[in-house]
């Protein structure tokens, strides 16, 4: 149903995906703006988990390496999930953000986001 959102090329993986952009960051998320993303992701209440995956949480990014956020958001509507693309679209941001439901991403890489990823917020 959804599962990634961007709005940088406007490329839509699937019908409620949607591309956006972002900030750098050192090992963990330290922007002011990005830190403000994942409190306003946090307010809605299917979201559960969000985490930082990727080179960023790596630590092999780039000054200009987007970012890759995964939502746990366990039941959320089609709606619920537009409205967090539509924060992530909304974020004062120089670089591009992914997001992606955890729920709905392939197997492979929802386990690479639990094994890999960094926690930033959970319920």
């Amino acid at each position: 149903m959804r599962s990634s959102c961007a709005r940088t090329r406007r490329r839509y993986h699937r019908p409620s995906g949607c591309y956006t952009d972002a900030v750098s960051s050192s090992q963990l998320i330290e922007i002011p703006a990005v830190d403000r993303l994942v409190a306003e992701l946090a307010r809605h209440p299917e979201v559960v988990r969000v985490w930082l995956f990727g080179s960023r949480a790596r630590g092999d990014h780039r000054a200009r390496s987007d970012i890759d956020l995964a939502v746990e958001a366990p039941g959320a509507s089609r709606r619920a999930w537009l409205d967090l693309c539509r924060l992530v679209e909304e974020a004062a941001t120089l670089l591009r953000i992914d997001l992606v439901l955890i729920e709905d991403a392939p197997s492979a890489l929802a386990q690479q986001i639990r094994r890999e990823g960094r926690v930033l917020y959970e319920r």
